[in-house]
């Protein structure tokens, strides 16, 4: 979906696309958004009157009641969960589909309700990294501190709300929880997101902080932060840091792709166009053996398809620019 723009002028591929994004949400939450076919694993239903349940499972193979505090058994991602309240907000976005919108606004405020920890006074202090598919804690993981979580939970419920008053829904609002949000990231993110460490970039977190840097301000610090930020994209965009996975260095060419700078830009939009013109000659081109072990095919294929047409994961004309790089937390009033 390269623009918005009214379905009645769409061209007919592109129609077709939008059907298959609609299909696919739906597939989404109708499977991962419901407890697993054995029954032995339940799920929380809502509370504000709406039929299902709260969230999705990852959608591991393996499970049991108590989730593990690594990734192998099933339970629920909050960096799973903030995407996909992204990609849904995006879609409503496109359709210019009000209820829609709503449906995700309630779906984030019940969401984050479970995922965010808070102290004995009520102060944010951290969001879980991951839940059982119960959404109750993982005993092993202990209460959670503020991490990178938080950022981009930060500019996705920004985004959610600046979505509804593009499209004038006024039912909810995300008010209160970008505030609880807000607090635990800047917590976390002056000394992480100013000082990145060239010896520990990663291109898929290098990446996902390009695209959090599209919404992060004041202006003139997120020019600062940007600028460290592209001075790795050698490393970042190297394919021999990828690890043998393709979907992680096409996460930093969509950081690079996003980073509003020349440089930076013009080296992932190499890529993309070297691995485009060897995929027309070899379909599996960018599949190395790691990615076929371990069956990462689809994965490698969506974010390459990111890479192709970034709209998605662009900032977008209504979308303001946020008060972030303050200090301290009580400068905001």
């Amino acid at each position: 979906m390269a623009h918005h723009r009214n379905l009645t002028s769409a061209h007919e591929g592109e129609r077709e696309c939008v059907e298959a994004a609609k299909h696919l949400a739906h597939t989404v939450k109708e499977t991962l958004g419901y407890p697993r076919p054995d029954g032995n694993f339940p799920m929380l239903k809502r509370s504000d009157g709406r039929s299902g349940y709260v969230g999705l499972r990852i959608g591991k193979l393996e499970a049991r009641s108590e989730s593990d505090a690594g990734m192998a058994f099933d339970g629920q991602y909050w960096h799973y969960l903030d995407k996909w309240l992204f990609a849904n907000s995006r879609l409503a976005l496109y359709l210019e589909d009000k209820s829609m919108v709503g449906e995700v606004m309630m779906d984030a405020k019940e969401i984050l309700e479970k995922f965010l920890s808070v102290n004995n006074n009520g102060t944010p202090q951290g969001l879980h990294w991951k839940l059982n598919t119960d959404m109750s804690p993982i005993v092993s993981l202990g209460r959670p501190r503020p991490s990178s979580d938080a950022v981009s939970a930060y500019v996705v419920y920004n985004v959610i709300e600046q979505t509804a008053k593009k499209l004038g829904y006024t039912k909810h609002s995300l008010e209160k929880e970008i505030e609880a949000l807000r607090q635990v990231a800047l917590q976390y993110s002056h000394a992480q997101l100013q000082i990145p460490n060239p010896l520990l970039v990663d291109p898929l977190g290098w990446g996902l902080n390009m695209w959090e840097l599209q919404w992060l301000g004041p202006l003139e610090d997120k020019e600062h932060v940007k600028h460290r930020f592209c001075s790795f994209k050698d490393r970042a965009m190297d394919v021999s840091q990828a690890g043998g996975l393709p979907f992680r260095l096409y996460g930093a060419v969509l950081g690079g792709l996003l980073s509003e700078d020349k440089p930076t830009f013009k080296m992932a939009k190499s890529i993309v166009n070297d691995i485009e013109s060897k995929l027309n000659t070899d379909s599996n081109a960018d599949q190395g053996a790691i990615s076929k072990v371990h069956g990462l095919f689809s994965i490698n294929r969506v974010m390459f398809c990111s890479t192709i047409d970034p709209w998605a994961f662009s900032r977008q004309p209504h979308e303001e620019l946020l008060d972030f790089f303050v200090s301290p937390i009580e400068s905001k009033s």
